[in-house]
C-alpha cells in the first residue's frame, strides 16, 4: 500500500516528489514524506489518495494505541 501510494505521488507530482526524495546520498525512494505530509507541499493538496492514506494512518495509530492499552491492562 505504501509503495503504491509513493508511486502515485511520484507520477502525479513528479517535480515535488523529486525535490522531496533528494538527499545528500542520492535519491531516496520514499523521501521525507512524513515532514511533507505534516507541513510541506503534500499537506496543501486535496488528492483523494492522499486523504485516504492520511485517514488510514490515523485509524492504524488508534488501533495500535487501543491494542497497547488492552495488553497493558491484561
Amino acid at each position: 500500500m505504501f509503495t503504491n501510494f509513493c508511486q502515485h505521488l511520484a507520477e502525479k507530482y513528479p517535480e515535488q516528489w523529486h525535490a522531496l526524495s533528494k538527499n545528500a546520498l542520492g535519491n531516496n525512494i520514499r523521501g521525507d514524506l512524513n515532514k511533507s505530509l505534516s507541513d510541506g507541499f503534500f499537506s496543501t493538496i486535496a488528492d483523494p489518495k492522499l486523504q485516504r492514506f492520511k485517514q488510514f494512518n490515523l485509524y492504524a495509530c488508534v488501533v495500535v494505541g487501543v491494542v497497547g492499552l488492552i495488553v497493558a491492562y491484561l
